[in-house]
């Protein structure tokens, strides 16, 4: 999102050049908030560093990546389409192996092939927000990413 500030702000400035200094000003305060935000999901996910990882879709590779944790399977096998009896026999082996302790939901699309996945690892199902406006504290990008982060760090902790 960090990156993505700067081109928004570039292209509304193109856009509207009597506006520029105004774009590029508020790019750079939500930049810094940003930054900052980074530095706050980093710490709240650092007791989990390593930690396995099953959320439902691929949404999640680069925070994974970006935070330290250990992405194992996603449950969806691409975008849309419902997971075969094969694949999701396939993932359970995949996460029987990790030491994951737990499965992640989207809170924006059908919960039944995780809760499978969950149910036969006999591990617990928490639900993620990765779009923004299912729960309500997500009232913007950085309480979304924050409640994600903190949801994640229970789930995943001791």
């Amino acid at each position: 999102m960090i990156q993505a500030v700067g081109v928004l702000a570039d292209a509304l400035a193109e856009l509207d050049p009597e506006g520029a200094a105004a774009y590029r000003a508020n790019a750079e305060a939500l930049r810094a908030d940003l930054t900052a935000l980074d530095a706050e999901i980093a710490a709240i996910l650092e007791p989990v560093r390593g930690a396995a990882f099953v959320p439902f879709h691929d949404a999640w590779p680069y925070f994974a990546r970006r935070y330290g944790l250990t992405l194992v399977v996603e449950i969806e096998p691409a975008p849309g389409l419902e997971p075969s009896a094969r694949y999701l026999a396939e993932a359970l082996e995949k996460i029987e192996g990790s030491g994951a302790r737990a499965i992640f939901a989207d809170m924006q699309l059908p919960r039944r092939p995780a809760e499978i996945v969950a149910e036969q690892a006999g591990l617990p199902l928490f639900v993620l927000d990765p779009e923004g406006g299912g729960l309500s504290e997500t009232v913007n990008y950085q309480a979304m990413m924050r409640a994600n982060a903190r949801t994640i760090a229970e789930a995943l902790g001791d």
